[in-house]
């Protein structure tokens, strides 16, 4: 079965700086790791106060769609869980919801907006 290349990585890179500042999250020291992590395609990794976040690519992921416009919808999701991470820390903080319950929501504005954005 096919696994993502080193190109995709690329792509997911550029891809997610794209985004990074189409949104104006400038004030956020970013990097980015090529290597295996969970069951994901791609995640994100982020600390709010120290405004510190790495996006993961996952290079042993095997199944799903693996084209390009799946890997830049991928960092177009990761981006948006970057710009709507501190809303997802401050509601769990203020109003002790679960965090799963925001987090369905928030992948749902995520989906949401990739539609009216249209990303690839």
């Amino acid at each position: 079965m096919p696994k993502p290349t080193k190109k995709q990585f690329e792509i997911y890179r550029k891809e997610c700086k794209k985004w990074i500042e189409i949104f104006g999250l400038k004030d956020w020291e970013i990097s980015f790791d090529y290597e295996d992590i969970d069951d994901s395609p791609a995640s994100i990794t982020y600390h709010c106060i120290n405004r510190i976040a790495v996006f993961h690519f996952n290079p042993k992921q095997a199944r799903g769609d693996l084209s390009n416009n799946q890997v830049k919808r991928n960092a177009f999701h990761e981006v948006g869980e970057l710009l709507l991470g501190r809303l997802r820390d401050m509601v769990g903080q203020r109003y002790g919801l679960n965090v799963d319950d925001v987090s369905e929501e928030i992948h749902v504005i995520i989906e949401r907006l990739q539609k009216a954005i249209k990303t690839p």
